[in-house]
């Protein structure tokens, strides 16, 4: 986490250098950063379900050592936060010392040895010199620990663990999205990392090109109409203005334990027949009264097999008509693109309502 954090600190530095005067450097990169680590430490925590008070939890000074990575002071929140505060420092704010011909020396922090120009040629001896990091420490340690007062005040004025949990979603939310309207280069960060918490590795990626891991993709996403397990997500708002996706991303909240249960349906000529049959026979092993297209979380399939897995999964075709329905289908709508073909079948808005992951596009000719 502390790699994660220095990079996410020196790219804001960077941009905030070459937009800002160097005395409102120190002030605008502490009211940009500092609420955004101090929103990613307790957001992990929450996540954690780590109890205490969080400035408690902060410091390490509650022996979480049998819960988790965090829970030991060796790797308390405080002391990652200050190695990465360290890299930071240390690689980004150049010697402010200047020779005698008002030449400035380049050399960083971590590899000063010597005052030295761009050409490498020693301009004078002498240690690191930076009113900016004296400047940026002081303001650093004083905004820090005044916003986690702030903010363990705020999450201990709720009465439940998910009041708390989602007032700190809230803040932490105000704050990325701060960091990101006016650090624009954090849309190239490592896409391995989730770019909501900073924290998490990314297991889906948004259309606009951002990582996200699954519990901040629950946070952002709001229920289907169709399906509550179904979750939606519209639009990114680590944007200005945010980034609106068409369509829209469609992924299924199950419980941890368990993966999607996933129909796949043959397109071959033919097999749509046998397929029902089997299907059938199951439905009918389980006693007909629930419907085959509620075993599963998502039924899909290529060609006539994606046609079926619409006709079964959101046409509500029973099993006994699907094989004679699909055929029909099939002889009426030869020659049609296949957009046209389900526009006849299923109505005027149903194409719209695309299969989770299709895009029912392709461009061609024949029979469907």
């Amino acid at each position: 986490m502390a790699a994660r954090l220095s990079e996410m600190m020196i790219t804001t530095f960077k941009t905030l250098d070459t937009e800002d005067d160097q005395n409102s450097v120190a002030p605008r990169f502490c009211s940009l950063v500092i609420p955004l680590v101090c929103s990613i430490m307790a957001l992990d925590a929450a996540r954690s379900f780590f109890p205490g008070k969080w400035v408690n939890i902060f410091c390490g000074e509650n022996d979480q050592s049998t819960r988790g990575f965090w829970g030991s002071n060796k790797n308390s929140y405080k002391l990652q936060i200050a190695e990465a505060f360290d890299v930071f420092t240390s690689t980004s704010l150049k010697c402010e010392y200047r020779g005698d011909s008002g030449v400035p020396c380049v050399n960083r922090y971590a590899s000063h040895q010597c005052h030295q120009n761009d050409k490498g040629e020693v301009i004078g001896p002498g240690y690191y010199d930076s009113q900016l990091l004296d400047e940026l420490v002081i303001q650093w340690e004083n905004s820090l620990y005044s916003r986690l007062n702030a903010l363990d005040n705020e999450i201990d004025s709720q009465d439940t663990r998910q009041a708390r949990r989602n007032a700190t979603w809230r803040m932490h939310r105000e704050a990325v999205e701060g960091l990101y309207s006016v650090v624009k280069t954090l849309e190239n960060a490592d896409l391995m990392m989730c770019s909501w918490c900073f924290c998490n590795d990314s297991s889906e990626f948004l259309a606009c090109g951002h990582g996200i891991c699954n519990a901040c993709l629950a946070e952002i996403a709001i229920p289907s109409g169709m399906d509550q397990r179904l979750k939606v997500v519209e639009s990114c708002s680590l944007h200005t203005p945010w980034r609106l996706f068409e369509p829209p991303l469609h992924f299924f909240q199950l419980p941890v334990q368990i993966g999607p249960r996933i129909l796949s349906l043959d397109g071959d000529s033919g097999h749509e027949v046998i397929q029902t049959a089997i299907l059938k026979d199951v439905e009918n092993h389980f006693g007909r009264q629930i419907p085959i297209r509620h075993f599963f979380d998502l039924i899909g399939g290529s060609g006539t097999g994606g046609l079926l897995a619409i006709g079964i999964g959101q046409g509500n075709w029973g099993l006994g008509e699907s094989a004679t329905s699909l055929l029909n289908l099939q002889r009426d709508s030869y020659g049609r693109m296949p957009n046209d073909a389900i526009k006849k079948v299923f109505g005027g808005d149903f194409k719209s309502q695309r299969i989770i992951g299709s895009r029912v596009s392709t461009k061609r000719k024949g029979n469907i």
